[in-house]
């Protein structure tokens, strides 16, 4: 079961590119972030679909979490 105050990008060499993670840390805000669900998803997407996972891959490296949702 995952705590209320998780990332769903915990353990994921995304999470190293999204630029609110730290601050919602440093706040205790991760409960608050409003990118969970795109961030699941994200995740799910990352980890199961190779040709997806490759152009999301380019684009996180571009622009980074969560600018890539706009």
């Amino acid at each position: 079961m995952k705590k209320k105050n998780s990332c769903p990008l915990d353990g994921s060499w995304a999470q190293e590119h999204c630029s609110s993670y730290k601050e919602n840390i440093k706040n205790d805000s991760i409960s608050a972030c409003t990118h969970k669900s795109e961030c699941a998803e994200l995740r799910k997407s990352l980890e199961s679909n190779l040709d997806s996972s490759i152009t999301t891959t380019k684009k996180i490296l571009h622009k980074g979490v969560p600018k890539i949702f706009d």
